[in-house]
């Protein structure tokens, strides 16, 4: 925040910016980690915010407004769509890249004999845990993605984790 307001040279604007933090930072932090589900992508998301506030600065009415309250708000939500949107294709370019690139080499190249195990697994079984396991992508999330319900989310993930603990008890890994 404090390189924010370094950035504005009006005194005036200065205080402005300061009193909109104070009064709705809380705010858009909830309303940001309500979309992420990620309390750093949320402080990204605000921080964000912040710069689009300071570039409309002078359309917006006092501090303690509602008028200025919406705006706030949209800008938090708007910029945490946006990142959301940028982590859901760049998680995509990277499962692609990663498990469906057709090349018959193994992708891993680490020592770690989980994942090894969870090379071996279906493409779709695959995907499903790589979304829960190294994004951390919720019901919803991973629903969207892949045009399922939650509900069969949850049942395909489920069963995915189980079939991983088949082969790690196979080939003696737990």
């Amino acid at each position: 925040m404090l390189i924010f307001l370094e950035t504005i040279e009006n005194e005036e604007d200065r205080s402005k910016v300061r009193q909109i933090y104070e009064n709705y930072v809380s705010l858009m932090r909830c309303k940001a980690n309500e979309i992420l589900g990620n309390r750093h992508d949320a402080d990204d998301a605000v921080q964000n915010a912040f710069v689009r506030i300071i570039d409309h600065l002078e359309d917006l009415p006092s501090p303690n407004c509602t008028q200025t309250k919406w705006y706030v708000v949209t800008a938090a939500t708007n910029a945490a769509i946006d990142i959301w949107r940028k982590r859901k294709r760049d998680s995509e370019v990277l499962y692609d890249d990663a498990f469906m690139s057709g090349d018959s080499r193994d992708p891993y190249q680490g020592d770690n004999e989980i994942i090894r195990e969870m090379l071996k697994l279906s493409s779709r079984d695959q995907q499903l845990l790589y979304y829960r396991h190294v994004y951390g992508y919720k019901n919803a999330e991973i629903a969207e993605l892949l045009n399922m319900t939650e509900e069969a989310v949850k049942k395909a993930v489920r069963r995915a984790e189980e079939r991983l603990g088949e082969k790690c008890r196979e080939d003696g890994i737990i």
